[in-house]
């Protein structure tokens, strides 16, 4: 036998490892409700956050939900210069609002996700702007 533990469905220890029946339910680990438990065995990433925090979350998801939106209104501008910034500012945007959102609802997933994103477009940002002062300095080689 391995060292996979087996799947058990039923209210008895010794139930078998057949498909769930009609008032069966699986039993075989405890679940955290969305089922990573099941996809990562021994691994927990679920954020435990108290009752008060997540309202301060939810004031700051709230004011970069507003921060995305006014991100979206400079997308709709004539200057295509403008709308190509505010592409680059409303992933970051997003990213830092699906942060947020991930400590919010308890999803580290969500939220390291978000982080990977955010900071991915900002070290892209960082790029574009050192090359783009290399570019506009006096005595640059074209």
């Amino acid at each position: 036998m391995s060292d996979h533990p087996r799947v058990q469905y039923g209210g008895a220890a010794g139930a078998g490892t057949r498909a769930p029946g009609i008032g069966q339910e699986f039993t075989s680990r405890p679940s955290d409700g969305y089922g990573s438990a099941h996809r990562f065995p021994g691994v927990d990433i679920s954020v435990d956050l108290p009752v008060a925090l997540r309202w301060v979350f939810a004031v700051i998801a709230l004011l970069q939900l507003l921060s995305v939106l006014s991100v979206l209104r400079r997308m709709r501008l004539p200057d295509p210069g403008a709308r190509a910034v505010a592409r680059w500012d409303f992933l970051e945007a997003f990213g830092f609002l699906a942060a947020t959102s991930g400590l919010l609802l308890g999803s580290g997933v969500l939220g390291l996700g978000g982080i990977v994103l955010a900071f991915g477009v900002g070290a892209v940002k960082g790029v574009r702007y050192l090359r783009g002062r290399r570019a506009n300095r006096p005595g640059a080689a074209a």
